[in-house]
Formats: structure tokens, sequence, C-alpha cells
């Protein structure tokens, strides 16, 4: 997942667009959304590769809702819904 801070150099302008689109009847603010993938991304440049989070439970202990609520909504969701997507890909594969 892009928003893991140890993939974030993968999260391009069409990735955070796919995410907006995808959750975005989830979004608590949609208005802020790409500047609070600005500050999510500026947060961890120059954090040393060991201390950035590498799963999506660290990320979301490491993001402040006051700062990053609809990055901490998307996490959550795919927390909740990881299960599911799962059996999704199985089954649209098979």
């Amino acid at each position: 997942m892009h928003l893991v801070s140890s993939k974030l150099e993968n999260l391009g302008s069409t990735e955070s667009q796919q995410l907006q689109v995808e959750f975005s009847m989830d979004l608590p603010d949609l208005d802020s959304f790409n500047q609070e993938i600005a500050r999510w991304k500026g947060k961890w440049q120059d954090c040393a590769a060991k201390a950035m989070p590498t799963n999506l439970k660290d990320a979301l202990n490491a993001c402040n809702p006051a700062f990053f609520p609809n990055i901490g909504t998307i996490i959550q969701l795919l927390l909740c819904s990881g299960p599911f997507l799962l059996l999704r890909a199985f089954f649209q594969c098979a």
C-alpha cells in the first residue's frame, strides 16, 4: 500500500488520484486530500528507513488524525477490509 511510509516513493499523482476516487465517499475532508498527501510525504521525507512504518498497522499508529484525517480513514478501511479484498481478488482470478 502506497500510504505506508516505506512505499511512499511509489505514490505519484496517478496513485493518489486513484485513492481519492476509491475512498471519496468515506473521506472526512475531501477538499484537503491533496494537501494532506503532500504533508504525509513530507513527514517521512527525512526519516531514517528503519524508523518508517512498514505495514498499515504501524502507519496508523504513526498517523495523527488531527493532521491526517483522510489518510487515517483510508488506512483504517484497508485494515478492516483486508481479508475481503483478498477474497475478491481470489474470486476475480478464479
